[in-house]
């Protein structure tokens, strides 16, 4: 992880532990053809070695090092989740499994974001389409199974952060006086899922219309949910939203762990507000975090940050170097991946979920496949009081959407030895 400082912050630090493992739910049209899909991967996998790789312990370094893994990345029948990183998995930190019409894809968010996963993914499906039918889709917006890398596909952006060219600062909000889920009965239980679906062309014209962007309605809606289940309380809403660094790194081919999160802060005096007055105030918090110049100043600590943490020697200097408290209080966390997969694989997947590990609050993952963005809400409480309310809210604003759940969360689990 020397050369992977992306994974490293991940893997060292316990606030990024509870997203590492990744289960990535396709739905796909016909059921799924097992040799196919082995015949497919095993093509897949070679153009990404950057995948096919394990975590070893190298002279009693506490960073681990990523190494080449020559074994057969597993798949097996069944949604029982992997531990990936564990002879279950021959070591890989991905794996597969099936079931009917159903494909789940475990994986490792050190090594890689749902960008970088995505990536994969759509040249497998290409592969299995392939295999499966004898036809040959549109490669547009894929990546071909015998292309060569592309330029600083391997390279974490991370070892050479670049500077800004202007000292831009935003400053992050204040969340002291944030709703807490935890604080309401939404912490604790069992591990749930709920799914919802909405169609995405019309959402889109809905968030233009407000004046939002669609990732920033989905953060409106949660808040007024919030707002509307807690009439009689004073408190601000904090919605943390994902967000991509490849553009400002200059390293849009990376393959890496490159999102982060910012902050849309809603006061309690907001609560009462339009729509469309949320969705000016979301926009404007996201326009600025996303600026280049912000985001890169927001970086140049990790600098610093790397330098110390390369230097320890023992786990025990790195839990030392970790144990001191951050991160303000979060009320619900958003990622938005929008259109994941290229139109030519509509006719063969109609809903994409990422599913990840949560141990408070609300995270709900965002995708759009086939003209529907699918949604998966995640939260430990079978409790779906939240959630409800703000597909509620939608409803309200004349927004079709089918919800489903809750049922289990299944996600996979991670090898201890690889966590630091």
């Amino acid at each position: 992880m020397r050369n992977s400082p992306s994974a490293a912050i991940l893997l060292c630090n316990p606030r990024g532990k509870e997203v590492l493992p990744i289960r990535i739910e396709i739905v796909l049209k016909d059921e799924v053809g097992p040799a196919a899909l082995r015949r497919a991967l095993d093509r897949a996998i070679v153009r990404y070695p950057y995948f096919a790789v394990r975590f070893d312990e190298v002279g009693g370094d506490p960073f681990l090092k990523i190494t080449h893994n020559p074994r057969q990345v597993v798949i097996r029948e069944g949604s029982a989740p992997f531990v990936l990183g564990s002879e279950e998995s021959n070591r890989h930190v991905i794996a597969f499994g099936y079931e009917k019409n159903r494909l789940f894809f475990d994986c490792f968010h050190a090594l890689a974001d749902g960008t970088g996963w995505m990536n994969f993914l759509k040249t497998l499906l290409y592969c299995y389409v392939f295999e499966e039918y004898g036809e040959r889709i549109s490669p547009d917006g894929i990546i071909m199974p015998d292309s060569p890398l592309r330029d600083g596909e391997d390279v974490d952006p991370l070892l050479n952060i670049p500077m800004p060219t202007n000292p831009i600062t935003v400053t992050r909000p204040d969340t002291s006086r944030a709703f807490l889920m935890s604080e309401h009965g939404v912490s604790g239980g069992e591990p749930t899922l709920f799914k919802f679906r909405l169609p995405e062309e019309a959402f889109v014209r809905y968030s233009k219309i407000s004046d939002a962007s669609p990732a920033t309605m989905f953060a409106v809606f949660l808040a007024k949910a919030i707002f509307s289940l807690h009439a009689d309380e004073d408190f601000d809403v904090a919605v943390s939203m994902a967000r991509n660094y490849r553009g400002a790194l200059s390293a849009e081919n990376a393959h890496h762990s490159l999102a982060n999160e910012f902050t849309i802060r809603y006061p309690s005096k907001s609560r009462n507000l339009s729509v469309e007055q949320l969705g000016s105030i979301s926009r404007g918090v996201a326009f600025l975090n996303s600026d280049r110049d912000v985001m890169l100043n927001q970086l140049q600590p990790m600098r610093g940050l790397f330098s110390a943490l390369y230097s320890l020697k023992t786990r025990e200097d790195i839990h030392r170097f970790f144990a001191r408290p951050g991160g303000g209080r979060i009320s619900g966390t958003v990622s938005y991946v929008g259109k994941c997969l290229p139109e030519s694989l509509n006719p063969y997947v109609s809903e994409v979920y990422s599913c990840v590990r949560v141990s408070e609050g609300l995270i709900t993952e965002v995708n759009a496949i086939g003209g529907a963005f699918t949604c998966a809400a995640m939260q430990c409480s079978p409790d779906g009081k939240y959630v409800r309310a703000m597909v509620g809210e939608m409803k309200k604003e004349g927004i079709d959407v089918e919800l489903d759940g809750p049922v289990p969360l299944v996600t996979p689990s991670v090898d201890p030895s690889l966590i630091i």
